[in-house]
């Protein structure tokens, strides 16, 4: 993730007064990320393996989608 990415996410985020009110959504919005990262892999495996997976997080409300 680019530095420039999260400065503008940052920017979306209304009605937080500085840096230490948007750090807890920068967090959560990274944490997001990181665990779809993780299920496309796990899909990939399971998919290989001939595995039915079931993401965590159900569309659409996944980074990717």
């Amino acid at each position: 993730m680019e530095r420039g990415f999260i400065f503008n996410c940052a920017k979306l985020l209304k009605g937080l007064n500085g840096e230490l009110d948007r750090l807890p959504q920068l967090t959560w919005i990274m944490f997001l990320k990181l665990l779809d990262d993780s299920e496309k892999l796990h899909e990939a495996e399971a998919e290989l393996g001939g595995i039915e997976y079931k993401p965590t997080i159900k569309p659409p409300h996944r980074w990717r989608d």
